[in-house]
């Protein structure tokens, strides 16, 4: 079934379709904006500070697409899904000139159908009190049972209250890391309603191939998925990671520099994005996180332009398999599992299968 989206053209605007977009925190803006301010892409300025960021890209004249996560989904004191939406931080992201406007939702756990319909139920009403002033996402940050066994009932609600849904999905590692978890979300994306992706990884890209509206992409992995909460999530390290593109893999710059000093000749290390200009991967490992960040964004956003030219449907989601298939490949040729230790990541094989 294809992705139906007639009907909801105000939600679908030219800006936010198949953009990936930049998820930081409002303190962070200054070292992403530049980045962020172009074709294809935009910014979700997360946290509670979120507005203030808003407000700060539009003042200084920001044209790309800047959406407000305030989170409150999120860390050891989040809300339900059943608490009441916040009238005023709405108002203010549409006064403070956001693209669209994010739901500050609770939490919806496994099984808990009255936290799911309370978000969806008060995002349909505000949008109607609304009278199309500004579109209203749904932030649906979901239990992964909502992939699995009570995908239906999601898919159910969606059709009853058809409004748009911004997903943040939970894992204590990678939300889309198994084949049940991506046949999941693409049935999700298949309901008549626009879906988006937030606080995701390299699956963005898959994502927008299978239907999603837009994706934005976290610049660090606390921003890369929804730990639960009984997880203490990721710990600081100091270790530069960044995006190996021919295997499509977040990885630290130390992995990279033992694998690049293993076969420093093959072209594979080489990077020609515009921000790499050519060089081999290993320059980032005295680069700093937020360069590391802009090498993976920038090759993000070079894949996210050869999906574009791609009719969307089934040549888009051959397209994404295919990209999985050869980054498996090069795990194969390059040996890197075998013989530097690196652990393929479960989406590869997950698009992959289908």
């Amino acid at each position: 079934m294809a992705h139906q989206e007639p009907e909801f053209s105000a939600a679908l605007t030219h800006a936010l379709t198949d953009a990936v977009l930049v998820q930081a925190s409002a303190n962070e803006l200054d070292k992403y904006s530049e980045l962020a301010d172009q074709a294809g892409c935009g910014l979700v300025v997360t946290g509670k500070d979120a507005i203030g960021g808003l407000r700060t890209m539009r003042q200084a004249g920001m044209n790309a697409p800047v959406l407000v996560d305030r989170r409150r989904y999120a860390g050891k004191r989040r809300m339900p899904g059943t608490a009441p939406l916040t009238a005023s931080w709405l108002q203010a992201q549409y006064e403070a000139g956001a693209t669209a406007i994010l739901t500050d939702s609770g939490y919806v756990g496994c099984g808990d159908e009255p936290a799911l319909d309370a978000v969806l139920s008060q995002t349909a009403a505000y949008q109607r009190r609304w009278d199309g002033k500004a579109t209203l996402w749904a932030v649906l940050p979901l239990h992964q049972s909502w992939l699995r066994g009570q995908r239906a009932t999601l898919t159910g609600y969606l059709r009853q209250y058809r409004v748009p849904v911004a997903l943040v999905l939970e894992h204590a590692t990678d939300p889309l890391g198994t084949q049940v978890a991506v046949q999941g979300l693409v049935k999700v994306l298949d309901a008549p309603v626009p879906v988006a992706l937030l606080c995701t990884d390299v699956s963005a890209l898959g994502a927008l191939a299978f239907g999603a509206v837009f994706a934005a992409v976290g610049v660090r992995t606390s921003l890369r998925h929804l730990y639960p909460q009984t997880e203490n999530g990721p710990r600081p390290t100091g270790v530069t990671s960044t995006l190996v593109d021919p295997v499509l893999s977040i990885v630290s710059t130390n992995k990279i520099a033992t694998a690049y000093a293993a076969s420093p000749d093959d072209q594979v290390w080489q990077c020609c994005c515009e921000y790499c200009h050519g060089r081999d991967l290993t320059w980032l490992a005295t680069a700093g996180q937020v360069q590391a960040n802009h090498h993976t964004f920038t090759a993000l956003l070079a894949r996210r332009e050869e999906m574009e030219l791609i009719p969307r449907g089934d040549r888009r989601r051959r397209w994404w398999r295919s990209c999985c298939s050869d980054a498996l490949w090069n795990y194969d040729a390059l040996q890197l599992v075998e013989r530097h230790r690196w652990t393929v990541p479960g989406f590869l094989k997950a698009w992959d299968a289908g």
